[in-house]
């Protein structure tokens, strides 16, 4: 629950946070409104039947951010499952960018 996590995190502790980097995970019961607050950078496979899910959530939920003038950098990685997602990711490229806010 990573990816869930993370948006939930943001979402109730909004002046916690810089950044966020949530990975294939849906925003459930979190707000826009909330998370257009903090810069983050969305990443999501497209592999299977859950990946779909988790790529139609947050991509709503980017389009909301962004409808309310917050910052969404989408990342999609193709035929990519939930765990290739992990292992493919470049975590000195995220920490970078986490860090540049």
């Amino acid at each position: 629950m990573g990816g869930h996590g993370t948006f939930r995190m943001v979402n109730n502790y909004t002046t916690y946070f810089r950044a966020a980097v949530p990975m294939s995970g849906c925003p459930y019961g979190d707000t826009a409104d909330n998370l257009s607050k903090v810069p983050m950078r969305f990443i999501v496979g497209t592999a299977s039947d859950e990946m779909a899910n988790y790529y139609g959530c947050m991509s709503d939920m980017r389009d909301q951010i962004r409808a309310r003038g917050g910052s969404v950098d989408w990342v999609t990685m193709n035929n990519a499952s939930h765990a290739e997602v992990q292992w493919n990711t470049n975590y000195n490229e995220i920490f970078n960018w986490l860090l540049s806010h």
